[in-house]
């Protein structure tokens, strides 16, 4: 083992040379030696020797994990989020990590080289200039905040911390600098400058009286006027000051008590109330005035002033007191009338034929019913409250003459009576010959302002047939109407009607499908089993399809072959059946794809090099992705629908957790935190976490899902990081020890070679 570790380390020539002239120097002492006194100095040696190999193999491991360390940290540095330059005096960009490489735009190997000043706009030269003086004159740490552009001209701003190192190697001035981007910052503070600047205009512009009263043990030491309580008031803010009784003396008398005791409730810090009351200017006139006061409360609680506001609302209060006036009026000739009116109404509610006011604008929706009597109501089947606000057209029907409409339409907008005879249809459907009278309406000063129409029953015509057919034109049109196809057939499976949708989605034309088997519209094997089933339902009433929907496929007249769902219903007394078919292929596609985007998002959890968590809105687990398995022991069937405090988070922290995630699902946190989790067997690892909340379609939050990094080995380097400089110090006295231990050693095996070959 010696001499191994001697051949390995194998001592300079010269230092060989020292070893063996300082053993001739001892020889003559070495040959006076006894033998147990030779034995144990090799005895000696051998220790010795044995702990320098010792020392030599702890200073290489010492050596091996700086090196690992010094790794670590270059990883850091280059992966930080934070951007960190290191230039020399001249500006010159020496060292940059990817984060400030891309915070200007540039790949990292074309930074180098290049001046920092270089990335900042004119109007901040002077003060990086400055910055830049400053670090390398000063042993402290500098900062500053810059504008700069990118590579591409877009600008930003970036704040600066710098400080001044010495090179090692050459023991030239350094600077090191950290680089943040604060343009989402500075342009917040822009915005908040702004809306501080147009809050400022806003308040000059108020021409309301504002005054501020100082107090001091609830007494007012000072009153501030601003110059505004000249308009409201006609005195100026020094009148006010040399007459401090003046702001309750130009109250008259009987306002005076609410004024005092607005004061009051203000000195007894209570929340005053806005009140009104009248003042005499200094001209004489009397005004009505808002008066609000709003107390203010210095750090520890005490009343140290109140605000007040006081706005003229004098033509403010002589409107309302002319609209009051203008109401009783108003209210005194609707009495007057109302008297007539009732005559009127009782008149026509009593006629045996229909009465109806309509309004009197013709244009769409067209005018609209403002009363009917009850003979009006019972000839339409409609109760009064039904036809008000409608349509005059609500009486009308399909089969109601358009020219005869279109006549009557000419005359009212001519303003001319007109008579004439019209099918309208009362509220079960039923029509009916109407006989209308239809004459306008003028008020006192002759403008047009409604119609009234006089109605009769003119017949009572059998309109059966009518309806029948009537009913017939709306069933194809709701058939023809429908997005999807409907096929009906008789007894033998032949098709007997289908609508336009059908004819669409099989691709064969009306006449084609009639009175043709509707096997035709499947494939293979339905198709030869399809009159089975309805013979089968017949003879025995037993339904594999009627009644019951079903996913089948269908078959288009070019043989394409398409996903479709088929319901059946039978009309068992006419002996046909409707099947309504669906086409269901942009379903299928959609729910294919959702299944592959399903897999795939199960896929990237389940093989996601970070925790993956998914909580409901209590909290209990729904989720854990394989990362998270193997990182606590825990599989996904142990944990799900547990609590996740109860089952991972340590019990210190169990209710600040809870909390957070209160907050997380309210939208009051940023959903980024840092904590320890509790494996299976015990551990504690600490996890930093970003949450986000899960929403359904109505945008209820239904959930959280966190993503975490395990940061529990970057905490422990971050401590050895902050080792590595003690360390490098210890490095560089080991070094030294090093040296002086192999020469040492060098000596002592070649004198235990000597003293061995003499035994």
């Amino acid at each position: 083992m010696a001499r191994k570790q001697n051949d390995a380390s194998n001592p300079p020539k010269t230092l060989r040379e020292r070893a063996e002239a300082m053993l001739r120097k001892s020889r003559d002492d070495v040959a006076d030696m006894g033998t147990e006194e030779i034995q144990a100095l090799v005895h000696e040696l051998q220790v010795h020797q044995m702990e320098l190999e010792i020392q030599n193999e702890e200073l290489r491991q010492s050596q091996h994990e700086l090196a690992e360390s010094h790794d670590r940290y270059a990883d850091l540095y280059d992966f930080a989020p934070v951007g960190y330059v290191t230039f020399d005096e001249d500006g010159e960009i020496l060292e940059a990590n990817l984060a400030a490489a891309s915070l200007f735009g540039v790949e990292r190997q074309n930074f180098l080289g290049v001046k920092l000043s270089r990335f900042v706009i004119q109007d901040s030269q002077d003060t990086f200039y400055l910055h830049e003086q400053a670090v390398f004159s000063s042993e402290a740490k500098q900062s500053c905040e810059l504008a700069m552009h990118k590579l591409d001209g877009t600008q930003l701003f970036v704040q600066m911390e710098s400080i001044r190192f010495q090179d090692p190697t050459t023991h030239a001035k350094r600077c090191r600098t950290a680089l943040n981007d604060i343009t989402e910052r500075k342009h917040a503070e822009l915005k908040l400058s702004e809306s501080e600047r147009r809050f400022r205009r806003l308040t000059t512009a108020v021409t309301d009286y504002i005054f501020t009263v100082r107090l001091e043990n609830g007494k007012a030491t000072e009153t501030i006027h601003e110059s505004n309580c000249f308009a409201v008031t006609g005195y100026t803010a020094e009148e006010f000051t040399t007459n401090p009784m003046l702001w309750i003396s130009m109250v008259p008398e009987d306002d005076r008590a609410i004024v005092n005791q607005q004061v009051s409730i203000i000195l007894s810090r209570q929340e005053a109330p806005l009140i009104e009351h009248r003042i005499r200017r200094k001209d004489g006139q009397i005004r009505w005035v808002w008066n609000v006061s709003v107390a203010q409360y210095d750090s520890v609680g005490q009343l140290a002033s109140y605000d007040g506001l006081i706005r003229d609302i004098t033509e403010q209060k002589e409107s309302e007191g002319k609209i009051q006036r203008l109401n009783e009026t108003l209210e005194q000739r609707v009495a007057d009338q109302t008297h007539e009116v009732k005559l009127l109404a009782e008149a026509m509610a009593n006629l045996a034929e229909g009465v109806m006011i309509t309004g009197g604008n013709l244009h769409w929706p067209g005018p609209q019913i403002k009363y009917v009597n009850e003979a009006m109501c019972q000839m339409t089947g409609y109760r009064a409250e039904e036809l008000i606000g409608q349509p005059p057209r609500i009486l009308q029907g399909e089969n109601s003459n358009k020219a005869i409409i279109k006549r009557l339409r000419n005359d009212l907008l001519k303003k001319r009576p007109h008579l004439c005879e019209i099918v309208n249809h009362r509220k079960d459907g039923t029509p009916y010959n109407a006989e209308l009278f239809i004459s306008p309406m003028f008020d006192t000063e002759g403008n047009h302002t409604d119609f009234v129409t006089i109605l009769r029953d003119a017949t009572d015509r059998k309109l059966k047939e009518r309806l029948l057919q009537e009913s017939v034109e709306r069933i194809r049109a709701i058939l023809n109407g429908t997005a999807d196809a409907i096929v009906t057939i008789d007894s033998k499976g032949l098709i007997v009607a289908a609508n336009s949708a059908a004819e669409l989605l099989f691709g064969y034309t009306l006449d084609e499908l009639i009175n043709t088997n509707v096997s035709i519209l499947m494939p293979p094997p339905y198709c030869d089993e399809h009159d089975g089933y309805i013979t089968r339902y017949l003879e025995t009433g037993e339904a594999r399809i009627i009644g019951v929907g079903r996913e089948l496929v269908g078959r288009r007249k070019d043989g394409t072959i398409f996903p479709m769902e088929l319901a059946v219903a039978a009309v068992d007394h006419l002996g046909l059946f409707t099947g309504v078919i669906h086409n269901i292929s942009d379903r299928k596609a959609a729910e294919e794809s959702l299944r592959r985007a399903h897999a795939l998002s199960e896929s990237i959890i389940d093989t996601a090099q970070a925790i993956i968590v998914v909580l409901d809105t209590g909290g209990h687990i729904l989720r854990i992705n394989s990362f998270l398995e193997q990182l606590t022991e825990y599989t996904q069937n142990e944990v799900q629908g547990r609590d996740w405090c109860e089952t991972f988070i340590p019990a210190e922290q169990r209710d600040w957790i809870r909390k957070l995630f209160e907050d997380t699902s309210n939208g009051n946190s940023t959903g980024e935190n840092v904590n320890s989790i509790v494996t299976k067997s015990g551990d504690h690892r600490k996890i930093n976490w970003r949450s986000t909340t899960l929403k359904n379609d109505d945008h209820n939050v239904i959930g959280i899902i966190s993503v975490g990094t395990d940061i529990t080995e970057l905490n422990l380097t971050q401590e050895k990081l902050l080792q590595a400089g003690r360390l490098s110090a210890i490095g560089e006295a080991m070094t030294g020890l090093t040296h002086e231990s192999r020469n040492a050693l060098a000596r002592s095996q070649a004198n235990l070679r000597r003293v061995s070959r003499r035994l």
